[in-house]
């Protein structure tokens, strides 16, 4: 079951990265590193797959 009180698309605005807070960055980054087969990959795969270049940006951009 999918815990979306930790990360939902509610809290999450990629246009407002800089008002996220650390703990909400660090949960994006963990579920950008999930399996693809993981149901709490983000993006979800029914929607998007992204490369491991593009995984491996948005981990850097949630980094900083």
């Amino acid at each position: 079951m999918l815990d979306l009180t930790l990360l939902s698309r509610a809290n999450f605005d990629v246009t407002r990265l800089d008002a996220m807070s650390p703990e909400l960055k660090q949960r994006a980054i963990e579920r950008l590193s999930l399996p693809v087969t993981d149901i709490r990959r983000m993006p979800p795969t029914r929607f998007r797959t992204l490369s491991e270049q593009a995984v491996a940006r948005a981990r850097a951009e949630l980094m900083r």
